[in-house]
């Protein structure tokens, strides 16, 4: 009997939320929900039009916009909590998402 693709997705989603701030790999993933990874990164493109990579980033910019919006913590503290390798990866995913910088975003708060 093979796993729906709802069932696969929404396990893969779940592993996702609860480790976003730790290291992700869809061989990590696969392995967790107990699927293999091309089945995986094919139900995912057809969920979300994206790669699993792409997903976790954009959660990642997400998390990352709501620190920014909430604390007060530093950048690299943010980039930190939120899983990305290096400040400077941050940065680059947080404006190719966003469409400007943290800092920026940071300074056009209310």
């Amino acid at each position: 009997l093979k796993p729906d693709t709802g069932e696969i997705v929404a396990k893969a989603v779940a592993f996702i939320q609860e480790n976003l701030n730790e290291e992700l790999s869809i061989r990590l993933i696969a392995q967790r929900i107990n699927a293999s990874k091309s089945v995986l990164y094919k139900k995912f493109r057809d969920h979300f039009g994206c790669t699993i990579g792409e997903y976790i980033n954009k959660k990642r910019v997400e998390q990352a916009r709501k620190l920014l919006t909430t604390t007060s913590l530093s950048m690299e503290e943010i980039s930190q909590q939120c899983g990305f390798s290096s400040a400077s990866y941050f940065t680059k995913m947080f404006k190719r998402y966003m469409g400007i910088t943290p800092l920026k975003f940071k300074k056009n708060l209310p």
